[in-house]
């Protein structure tokens, strides 16, 4: 795909928190496979080039991975040496700061599918959240509400919805790992991502935490996925 790149955030430290000894999410197997190779599989498939991948940690074995793909893609390494401290909002920012054209951001505990992207991508210019079907009660799960207009007004994690956004806001699903960002878009983008990864407040924000605050003032849609997603935490599959 021409002018188009990639971001994937491959550095969470999530794993280390869980009980799934201590694996990142992006390194688990499916069928044989890592899962970040599956999705650098699905990214050749639909014929995406340019491809800058966030690395924090366990490095050295997505370093491994990306060797047998290194001819394959016009690969772009990033270090997010801040991992421990920082929640991925900061990854955000540094896989989308140099980028100068249409985006495609995502987040490595996910896997998308080539059916899931090719239809994601099919209208370039526009500013969109890939969401799934959810339930309100998924107390971890990203919780995506539009307004009146249809376009996104909040993305909520960790936590319940309150009444007033029951009330206000409609709830069309949970955020499924995938965001896209047109050229036109994308300054404004970076230049607020910068401002925001600076404030001590958002050290601990994550990527969901930023787009939430950048749709107060910006127009995101939202497109439903309705196949091929994969989130390991959730055990959940959809093919």
């Amino acid at each position: 795909m021409k002018n188009f790149s990639t971001v994937i955030l491959a550095d969470s430290f999530e794993g280390q928190q869980s009980n799934m000894d201590s694996l990142p999410q992006f390194l688990h197997e499916i069928d044989g496979r890592k899962l970040i190779e599956w999705q650098l599989e699905a990214l050749k498939q639909i014929g995406i080039k340019k491809i800058n991948i966030v690395v924090g940690y366990q490095r050295e074995a997505v370093f491994q991975i990306l060797e047998k793909y290194s001819k394959l893609f016009d690969l772009t390494i990033l270090y997010n040496n801040e991992f421990y401290n920082r929640g991925n909002s900061f990854s955000l920012y540094l896989g989308t700061k140099n980028i100068r054209e249409n985006t495609l951001v995502i987040d490595g505990n996910y896997l998308l599918g080539p059916k899931v992207l090719n239809n994601f991508l099919e209208e370039l210019d526009k500013d969109c959240i890939l969401v799934r079907k959810g339930d309100l009660k998924e107390a971890e799960s990203t919780k995506v509400l539009v307004d009146n207009t249809n376009f996104v007004s909040e993305m909520i994690s960790k936590r319940l919805l309150s009444l007033f956004e029951l009330k206000n806001l409609q709830f069309v699903g949970v955020f499924s790992g995938g965001l896209k960002i047109s050229l036109s878009t994308m300054q404004e983008f970076k230049n607020f991502s910068e401002q925001y990864v600076k404030e001590e407040k958002n050290i601990k924000k994550n990527l969901e935490d930023l787009l939430s605050d950048f749709c107060l003032n910006h127009k995101f849609t939202y497109q439903m996925a309705q196949c091929e997603i994969f989130k390991l935490a959730n055990q959940e599959k959809i093919f």
